[in-house]
């Protein structure tokens, strides 16, 4: 169900992906032989990654070794793993640093990303539970669904955000399947698979927020990998802060069940280093990132005597309102800004006085090195720049500008001295929009910068009109997948209904056939439940209803599947698990409705479950034989004075054949 939503999500065409050299570093270091000469080859390709790589490999991270100045060094410095990681990151970052979902802050997204993935190499490295490379990458991008559900739906996901501010990251996770029908966790996972990640990244992905008992996972790198991300959470939070004063996450730090392997000595250092680490990755990658005082070992010490030593399975999930903050309000749509660059002075002083005069906001820069980075940080919608400037004139950077999406949306306005056909043909191939001869008349630069300004205009207008056709086609979409959801949904109790489950139930069936897995059913019935119905009335029946199938979908495992299939009955499928660890687990839910207290203005108490449990055969040729089985098994249980919970084998002889 999830990876056909997402598929729904993916045809929108606005979900974050690595982009240009980011992308084909990921895909060559796929194949199973490359060379570091063709990871050099592509990095040297992009001018701006080549110097994020040599900075990061000059930087005091490496331990202050000697400077170097190629990037086949840098690469061999810092390692494969690690360019790949900087290369993915860097691409994400640098092309989704900026959305049209209003109460997404997009800075401060990528800044608790960023560290997470600098505090989980560093537990990574300092615990052993998980590469350190491995655990960055993974922690950096962890939260990339959320990304991807405010780049689809914009103005849904920002009411989204509104109504979960300042709740925990279930509650998030609650209003985007009831939004959406999909979540973060489950987008995030998709999106891995699809960058061809590995797996175990897409199944942390999925579950890392949601899981709530070590025992729910049965593979251990990756309990150890969802250890070191929640841990790592709690260090990433303190770091950025938020909502929460930092005196909050202490305790957390203290007593977070992730680091107890480490000394309170050695939290402290460990988190120093990252707030450190933060900074300088925050600087390599354009990420915002504030100074953190250092605290000592007495701060956690009182932190864990406030705390009383409880052990914290998992903090306080705070992904909720790590974004939920009011970003700035959209720049006015008729000062349009203007770059100016020309390396002569006189030139330059000109043009802000022509262009400021006429209404542009302009900005300044002195050559086409300069100007490339202004144009990063400013977004201007239109550009002068001169044609002959040194180091980079400004054919190149046009060429440059015209590599990432911000800059092909810029108008490009050339100045030049040059006017023979062979160089206003190059001027336009390389993607200038148009030209002034030099001296500039100002009643003609006017004019050319007039005619984008008109451009740009027209453009906005026609974003608009497509961001409504969207808007409308995201309500459609929405509208259409809740209509599926009502039509495989229970209305009294949420749970699936009997004919989506009948669906999942052959699903199920098949799959365990293809990959002989075990695959069992628990069939539940809720014990005396007419005379409820009888005595109190059909509301209170409703609400008990109600109630136990609550239980029932907070005691479900993830991978386990939950369906009302008629009147008190219902029925779990447990993918991947036999007939002896489905009782077990049947045992629990029994437990769990046992001890659920129902309040009702009629009836005021608890109710029982009986229960029967039954695995799929070798000898079984279709789904009913199994749920006959598990029907005959809950006979046994009510048989043998309910509220228990019976595995049945299909050559046991029926429950009162063996007691006669």
């Amino acid at each position: 169900m999830a990876l056909r939503r997402f598929e729904e999500l993916r045809h929108m065409g606005q979900l974050p992906s690595p982009a240009g050299v980011g992308l084909r570093i990921l895909q060559l270091v796929q194949k199973e032989e490359f060379s570091l000469d063709d990871l050099v080859s592509l990095i040297q390709g992009d001018p701006a990654l080549t110097g994020k790589l040599l900075r990061a490999a000059n930087s005091p991270l490496m331990g202050g070794l000697s400077r170097i100045a190629s990037v086949r060094d840098a690469s061999v410095r810092l390692g494969t793993q690690v360019v790949v990681n900087l290369s993915l990151g860097f691409s994400i970052i640098t092309h989704e640093r900026q959305g049209r979902c209003e109460n997404f802050d997009y800075d401060r997204f990528w800044s608790l990303s960023l560290v997470h993935g600098v505090a989980a190499q560093a537990l990574g490295r300092a615990c052993g539970l998980a590469s350190p490379t491995h655990a960055f990458t993974c922690a950096l991008l962890i939260r990339v669904g959320q990304l991807a559900l405010a780049s689809t739906y914009p103005l849904e996901y920002a009411a989204v955000l509104s109504n979960v501010r300042g709740r925990p990251a279930g509650a998030l996770l609650r209003a985007e399947t009831e939004t959406f029908q999909i979540d973060h966790q489950e987008v995030a996972a998709e999106l891995f698979s699809e960058w061809g990640l590995p797996q175990i990244f897409g199944q942390a992905a999925g579950r890392w927020q949601s899981v709530r008992h070590d025992d729910e996972l049965t593979d251990p790198e990756l309990r150890d990998l969802i250890s070191i991300l929640r841990g790592a959470e709690v260090i990433a939070e303190l770091c950025v802060g938020g909502t929460q004063p930092q005196e909050y996450w202490y305790p957390l730090l203290a007593s977070c069940r992730l680091p107890q392997t480490l000394s309170l000595e050695e939290r402290v250092e460990l988190v120093n280093r990252v707030a450190t680490e933060w900074m300088e990755w925050g600087d390599l990658l354009g990420v915002p990132a504030r100074r953190l005082e250092a605290f000592d070992a007495g701060v956690l010490h009182a932190a864990l005597r406030a705390s009383s030593g409880s052990a914290l399975e998992a903090p306080p999930q705070g992904v909720a309102t790590a974004s939920a903050v009011p970003s700035a309000s959209p720049e006015n749509a008729e000062r349009l800004r203007v770059l100016a660059v020309d390396d002569d002075p006189v030139s330059l002083r000109l043009l802000v006085h022509h262009l400021s005069r006429a209404g542009f906001e302009v900005v300044t820069a002195t050559d086409g090195a300069e100007a490339l980075q202004v144009a990063v940080d400013k977004s201007p919608q239109i550009v002068v720049a001169d044609w002959m400037m040194p180091l980079v004139d400004g054919i190149e950077l046009c060429k440059q500008l015209h590599a990432f999406e911000a800059g092909r949306r810029m108008y490009i306005v050339l100045l030049t001295g040059r006017d023979g056909d062979d160089r206003v043909v190059e001027a336009f191939e390389a993607g200038v929009d148009d030209y002034v001869t030099k001296p500039f008349n100002p009643r003609i630069l006017l004019a050319r910068v007039s005619a984008g300004q008109r451009a740009v205009l027209q453009r906005r207008e026609l974003e608009l009109k497509t961001k409504e056709v969207e808007r409308q086609k995201n309500t459609l979409s929405i509208l259409s997948r809740r209509l599926e959801i009502a039509a495989h949904t229970d209305v009294l109790t949420g749970l699936s209904n009997r004919r989506i489950c009948m669906e999942r139930l052959q699903e199920e069936w098949q799959r365990s056939l293809k990959t002989a897995l075990p695959f069992s059913v628990i069939l539940a019935d809720i014990d005396h439940f007419k005379r409820i119905n009888d005595q109190f009335g059909h509301d209170a029946g409703d609400q008990v209803l109600r109630e136990v199938a609550a239980v029932l979908s907070r005691t479900t495992r993830l991978e386990d599947f939950c369906a009302r299939i008629g009147g008190e009955e219902f029925l779990v499928l447990c993918r991947g698990t036999d007939g002896v660890g489905a009782a077990r687990f049947a045992e629990r839910l029994r437990a769990a409705v046992a001890s659920q207290v129902i309040n009702t203005s009629a009836f005021s108490g608890q109710v029982t479950f009986s229960i029967g449990v039954a695995q799929r055969e070798a000898s079984m040729t279709r789904p009913d034989e199994l749920l006959k089985l598990a029907d005959l098994a809950l006979y046994d249980a009510k048989l043998a004075g309910r509220n228990r919970v019976t595995l049945r084998q299909s050559d046991e002889p029926p429950a009162h054949s063996r007691t006669a």
